[in-house]
């Protein structure tokens, strides 16, 4: 009887204990893991993040600290009207505990504060799916109203189109009822679509005539389009090293110069265009010499493969990077339109050579690009089986 009435205190103490235990477990799990609740804001015209923060649960220093903070991982002069962010407080003392913003579908940013006041900041970026679509249809109209009608977008249309440049015309080629078949790349964020990738084989019949296109990578990273055969569906060369452009002065060997007052050889072409204008090497090559060239002003002269050469003056500026010894590749932006050296007004002078002769571009017939090397040619006829497949099977 005697240990029966011993035991009772000690079940009371025990229970007694046990409950402040499971208290001061229960607030310490609070304090780490306190009730939440989260509203979104979004950016409308003429806002700034900081004045936008103004108006919400924030105190004057604690808007500050958050724009300086985040500012510190992110341009704040990028912030977009329709952009939203997300204040999360504590639910039981209305405590700022986290900014983060949505700077775009996959990329987001957070600003946190701790228990001791202190910001802290991070950037997340949403992992992409890849997947494999496809496409088909008919022409009734043309290409871009067939393909953008079933829900795709422009920039499809654009390089699918690209892809057989060379060898159709789409303003005046296409015929009602001919075909198109197209497997492409298509990327998603929690499930959600964010942007088409590389176009990788695609089939259009012209009057009943076949054109396919067949993505291949080599080992080296180099990749291009191809022919079932294994040759380039690309020239070797760019038409144009501007897209916007206007021929202002030919190639001559007799031109009047507005700034000499002479007649001498122009042994080039005069694209006019805005000065900012981008301009794209023509062709794969080696940058020779970046810098000042006399007359010529800003100037770029590239080396390309079977004897070529082209340079590019009177440039506003060098693109980034851009400097003698550099690999540069078809289509890649090296400088910008401007008016440097001797110049009426902003345009490029344009010249292109074989050997030590200079050449007439708009007459050259363009060179072939590399076709299929040998030890890809296994490699590459595993591809386009694995292609075909998916263009029949659409």
């Amino acid at each position: 009887m005697h240990k029966q009435l011993l035991i009772i205190p000690l079940i009371v103490v025990l229970v007694i204990t046990g409950a402040g235990i499971a208290h001061w477990l229960r607030l310490d799990y609070e304090r780490q893991h306190p009730l939440l609740q989260t509203q979104t804001y979004t950016l409308a015209a003429g806002d700034t993040l900081s004045s936008s923060l103004k108006n919400i649960v924030l105190t004057g220093t604690q808007s500050k600290a958050v724009i300086k903070t985040l500012n510190s991982i992110f341009d704040l002069r990028k912030c977009k009207v329709g952009d939203h962010y997300d204040i999360i407080t504590n639910k039981n003392t209305g405590s700022f505990v986290k900014l983060v913003y949505y700077a775009s579908p996959i990329i987001t940013y957070e600003v946190t504060q701790d228990a001791r006041q202190n910001f802290s900041s991070n950037k997340f970026e949403a992992a992409l799916e890849k997947k494999v679509a496809a496409l088909q249809g008919s022409i009734k109209t043309n290409l871009y109203e067939a393909m953008t009608s079933s829900g795709e977008s422009p920039e499809l249309v654009l390089g699918f189109a690209d892809l057989f440049s060379y060898e159709i015309d789409f303003l005046t080629d296409p015929r009602v009822d001919d075909t198109f078949s197209v497997v492409y790349e298509k990327y998603y964020a929690h499930g959600n679509f964010i942007k088409n990738g590389q176009i990788l084989a695609a089939r259009y019949i012209n009057s009943g005539q076949e054109h396919l296109a067949i993505l291949f990578e080599e080992t080296t990273g180099h990749k291009d389009y191809y022919s079932p055969n294994g040759k380039s569906l690309r020239k070797a060369f760019l038409r144009s090293p501007l897209n916007y452009r206007r021929i202002s002065s030919f190639f001559t060997r007799r031109r009047w110069h507005p700034i000499l007052k002479i007649f001498r050889p122009h042994l080039g072409l005069d694209y006019s265009a805005p000065s900012g204008t981008p301009v794209a090497t023509i062709g794969d090559g080696t940058v020779l010499f970046a810098g000042w060239e006399g007359g010529f002003g800003r100037f770029i002269k590239i080396k390309h493969p079977n004897g070529y050469t082209s340079t590019y003056g009177h440039l506003s500026k060098w693109a980034k990077g851009i400097k003698s010894g550099i690999r540069v590749s078809r289509g890649q932006v090296i400088g910008y339109v401007g008016s440097s050296g001797l110049s009426t007004g902003p345009h490029l002078d344009f010249r292109i050579t074989q050997g030590r002769q200079f050449i007439n571009f708009l007459t050259l017939k363009l060179p072939e690009a590399s076709a299929i090397s040998s030890q890809y040619s296994t490699q590459f006829e595993q591809i386009k089986k694995e292609r075909l497949q998916q263009l029949n099977n659409n």
